[in-house]
């Protein structure tokens, strides 16, 4: 996917001066990155792509890229993958094949996980998409669900997935491409199986397995893919989006899901809040995760750096592609604030 398929805008028709816009560019190609992307819903107002093979952990890695003959980057996006699935999930509860009230278990069976059935079969689809089922990185029992936020790095959310394909009676990317990719033109895109770590232990010591021993898939995408994503995903914000998703699962997708966690929705990073939990931190840090980022930011965010920002009160979407800044980044990091510091959009 080209940008000669985007037709080009002025960034300061959009309210986007051209030297912040510079700066900002500058600081991303300084900083491992394979793709910088910025578009408005009436077009592309920035496109960079750079070859970078520094930040992804060795060439085994399962987040090191792939480029292809114009030498763009194929990327597994890694936790940004969770905004992708929390879409699917809004557009199976539109196909009224699913809730999120639900009960994980009566829609795939017993023994998804390592808890007692007692407290599996306790596991709604909203704990999934609210981090707050209770299992830990191994999928094992640690706390009842809904009683605690943890951003889960094993087998829980990953399970959606397997919802998923279970209501709707297909293959995992057989409904990707129907439900989403497709529509939205997303030809770069798909789910790929992860090699299992040793021991089915990720670099963190998290599961990289299912409980039947099944490796995780990873969302493989481009940058231009996600920029169709961010796109569509206003265009839903917007009122103008046809995907089939359910109108109130949006609205609840992109508010907080849990006072445990205000900065978090269904699988989605929420800015503008009083206070988030990051991602293998116990200590809440006051004030928005992005400061400097409009408050009605909301962010699928992934290891690395990875990012696509949807800002609806601008039509804006910015992506993020590459290898880790500068320290080992799991979701929200100060590279992201740094950048929106010099984009100036607030």
């Amino acid at each position: 996917m080209s940008a000669s398929c985007w037709p080009s805008i002025d960034p300061e028709s959009v309210g986007i001066e051209r030297e912040a816009l510079s700066v900002a560019t500058t600081f991303v190609r300084q900083h491992n990155s394979t793709a910088f992307l910025l578009a408005h819903t009436d077009g592309l107002v920035c496109a960079e792509y750079w070859h970078c093979e520094e930040g992804f952990g060795g060439d085994n890695s399962p987040l090191a890229p792939t480029f292809t003959d114009d030498d763009r980057s194929l990327e597994d996006v890694a936790s940004l993958q969770k905004s992708v699935v929390s879409v699917l999930v809004g557009i199976a509860v539109g196909n009224g094949l699913l809730t999120v009230a639900d009960s994980v278990t009566d829609l795939i069976g017993p023994g998804w996980s390592y808890a007692s059935p007692s407290e599996e079969s306790k596991i709604t689809v909203r704990h999934l998409l609210s981090m707050t089922s209770g299992l830990d990185h191994g999928g094992r029992f640690a706390a009842p669900a809904g009683s605690v936020w943890m951003y889960n790095l094993g087998p829980a959310w990953h399970t959606l997935k397997r919802v998923l394909s279970k209501v709707a009676g297909k293959p995992l990317n057989g409904l990707l491409e129907e439900w989403l990719t497709g529509p939205l033109g997303m030809f770069e895109s798909q789910f790929v199986e992860r090699p299992a770590g040793p021991e089915g232990r990720n670099s963190i010591g998290a599961s990289s397995v299912y409980a039947d021993g099944k490796p995780f898939e990873g969302f493989v995408s481009s940058g231009f893919d996600l920029l169709r994503f961010g796109v569509g995903v206003c265009a839903l914000i917007r009122g103008d989006g046809d995907l089939g998703m359910d109108a109130e699962y949006l609205a609840a997708s992109l508010q907080p899901s849990t006072e445990l966690n205000p900065s978090y929705g269904y699988l989605w990073w929420l800015n503008g809040q009083a206070f988030s939990l990051a991602p293998m931190r116990e200590d809440p840090i006051p004030g928005p995760i992005v400061p400097a980022a409009p408050d009605d930011m909301v962010s699928g965010l992934g290891a690395l750096g990875r990012a696509v920002h949807v800002i609806p009160s601008r039509q804006l979407v910015v992506v993020r592609m590459g290898g880790s800044p500068s320290e080992q980044v799991l979701a929200a990091s100060q590279f992201g604030r740094n950048l929106f510091e010099r984009l100036r959009l607030t």
